[in-house]
């Protein structure tokens, strides 16, 4: 109902903190023609009931905010505090073995007192010596001479060399600890949150997170694992040095052994330079070495080979092929039957072209067997009962989807092959609880148009799973549907791959399901159909399937109750035909169980 243009009003609008007296009040112009254009679903409520409702949606929403904004701080805070605990213990350890190795090396640059005095009481006792072949030396002569003959000291620059990078060493070592320590309690006081009102822990959450990355709090922590490897580097050159003096065989051996721990790092920390997919990531280099792969596209000669060196994280992120890798590798990883559930949702957003090869490739993992189509394998029952139904379940909603998309978006619908493949899995596996919904989609199908109905009715014909009761079919059947599988039953009965007697058990069902006045309204179609059925089972039958003798006498019951519903329906010639395929597949049927004559 639509309401008249109104005029524009002015309403008062007077704070509850002002009295009326207050000469001053804002005015707020106010379209009435809007006020009559609420929604009557609307609950109506005055101004300030509504406004209470809005300042609890808001609280709502800021304290929703503040925990997703607290869980994403503390995730990247642990992250932070796990890595420098690590680096702790490193450098605890790393500074107490290079302390033993400092204290028994910085004496090298002194001069040992007991070479001095081993030095000096050679010194005496070539004197006394001395003292005894010449009598006419005096002992101040002699004081004299042992003093000037007392030896200077200078350390070699090996020893100089060696204590420099050790001591060197030990003082990134040191500081590294240092730097850590500071930067766990800089995180600390990050995470501290004395504020009640989620508002206000928001800001105050703002402006530290603000203050983080200004002072670059994260790359101060990311630069420390650098620190203590160049510790290590100082010591190990060190410990080459070192190994040198003592004797050759020694040094060659540390010396191969660091040479090749150098190249492997040096390998490990340039890798991702090549590929960003490459897990040996350092995150205080990425941003270099981002810059590094930018230049090695522009060098590179062949645009073939850019993608190598491109920004493969955009790549990943923006590349939809990619996501049935991902699922299987979560399948791979679980290969649990509950964890489908999961994969279910995930399935959600794709076309049946891509869920049903996922679904043959889920099969072969959890039963070790080849499945070229899910229309005829036995691995079907080795899958577990939850696992079984979750695949029901994914096939279902993937033709549903299908479907809707045809009707909401105009999307173009065809038969394909995974259709078929899905109608016949549903049809085999599925429980009592979800037949419902494999009717439900067989209905949809079967309704959908004269391509689609040709391939349902071609699916379940020739499915070898399909029981003669027609399992999977819908229990009500429309007119208008029941044309479209006379329509493509007729095309199917001119293909000569198709074994009609499999096309008469669907059909047959779909007729006995059916209201009696609906089956009117499609009796001589249906019935010029039936003509059509004797001659085309005459011609194509076989003797000795088994599957068909099972199902025959079905066919003949189903025939025999069409007739009692509209006299006619099926011919004798038809009945006769069957009764004859029954006959040649085994015992022939007797005078009770024969059917009576039809007019």
């Amino acid at each position: 109902m639509e309401h008249a243009q109104g005029p524009v009003q002015q309403v008062e609008v007077v704070s509850p903190n002002v009295s009326r007296q207050t000469s001053w009040s804002p005015t707020v112009l106010v379209e009435t023609s809007k006020m009559g254009t609420m929604d009557p679903s609307e609950p109506l409520l005055p101004p300030p009931q509504r406004e209470i409702s809005n300042q609890n949606l808001g609280t709502a929403g800021w304290t929703r905010l503040s925990k997703i904004l607290h869980t994403y701080d503390e995730t990247k805070v642990k992250d932070c505090k796990e890595d420098i605990d690590t680096l702790l213990v490193f450098a605890g350890l790393f500074s107490a073995v290079l302390t033993a190795f400092n204290i028994e090396f910085y004496r090298s640059l002194q001069q040992d007192p007991t070479e001095l005095s081993t030095r000096l009481l050679l010194q005496i006792s070539q004197q006394l010596v001395s003292l005894v072949n010449s009598s006419d030396r005096n002992s101040s002569s002699l004081s004299h001479n042992l003093i000037l003959s007392a030896p200077s000291y200078e350390p070699t620059n090996s020893s100089i060399r060696i204590n420099t990078l050790w001591f060197t060493s030990l003082v990134f070592s040191l500081v590294t600890a240092s730097l850590g320590m500071l930067v766990k309690q800089w995180l600390r006081e990050y995470m501290v949150g004395e504020h009640i009102s989620p508002k206000e822990r928001c800001r105050v959450r703002y402006l530290r997170h603000q203050g983080l990355v200004q002072w670059r709090v994260f790359e101060i922590a990311a630069v420390l694992p650098l620190l203590l490897q160049f510790s290590l580097i100082l010591f190990f050159v060190g410990l080459c040095d070192f190994a040198r003096s003592l004797h050759p065989v020694v040094a060659w051996v540390v010396t191969t052994s660091i040479i090749v721990w150098l190249v492997v790092y040096a390998a490990g920390t340039i890798a991702p330079a090549f590929s960003d997919f490459c897990p040996y990531n350092t995150p205080s280099l990425r941003s270099s070495l981002k810059y590094i792969r930018s230049l090695l596209v522009r060098v590179g000669s062949h645009q073939s080979q850019a993608h190598i060196f491109d920004d493969g994280q955009q790549f990943v992120r923006t590349n939809p092929k990619l996501d049935m890798e991902v699922l299987v590798g979560a399948d791979k990883a679980f290969m649990d039957a509950d964890f489908l559930g999961i994969i279910r949702q995930c399935l959600a957003d794709y076309g049946g072209h891509i869920v049903v090869p996922w679904i043959r490739e889920m099969i072969e993992r959890r039963t070790n067997s080849k499945v070229k189509s899910l229309a005829r394998i036995s691995s079907l029952w080795d899958l577990t009962i939850t696992e079984q139904a979750t695949t029901v379940h994914v096939l279902v909603d993937t033709i549903h989807r299908s479907l809707d998309r045809h009707y909401r978006y105009g999307e173009l619908l065809e038969w394909g092959s995974w259709m078929g493949e899905a109608l016949a899995c549903v049809n085999a596996i599925a429980n009592v609880e979800q037949l419902p919904s494999v009717e439900q989609v067989v209905s949809r199908l079967l309704a959908h148009g004269e391509e689609i109905t040709k391939g349902t009715l071609e699916c379940l014909s020739s499915t070898f799973y399909l029981p003669h009761r027609g399992r999977g079919l819908p229990h009500a059947f429309s007119p208008q549907s029941m044309s479209n599988v006379i329509l493509g039953a007729h095309q199917l009965l001119d293909q000569e791959s198709l074994n009609p007697l499999r096309l008469y058990e669907v059909v047959s069902a779909l007729a006995e399901r059916m209201q009696v006045d609906d089956l009117e309204k499609c009796y001589h179609e249906l019935n010029f159909l039936m003509q059509r059925f004797a001659p085309a089972i005459k011609d194509r039958r076989t003797a000795g399937d088994w599957v068909d003798r099972f199902y025959l006498k079905g066919y003949l019951d189903r025939s025999i109750t069409l007739n009692n519903l509209l006299p006619g329906m099926v011919h004798a010639d038809l009945l006769l035909t069957l009764v004859n395929a029954y006959n040649m597949c085994g015992s022939p049927l007797t005078p009770a169980t024969s059917p009576p004559n039809t007019p």
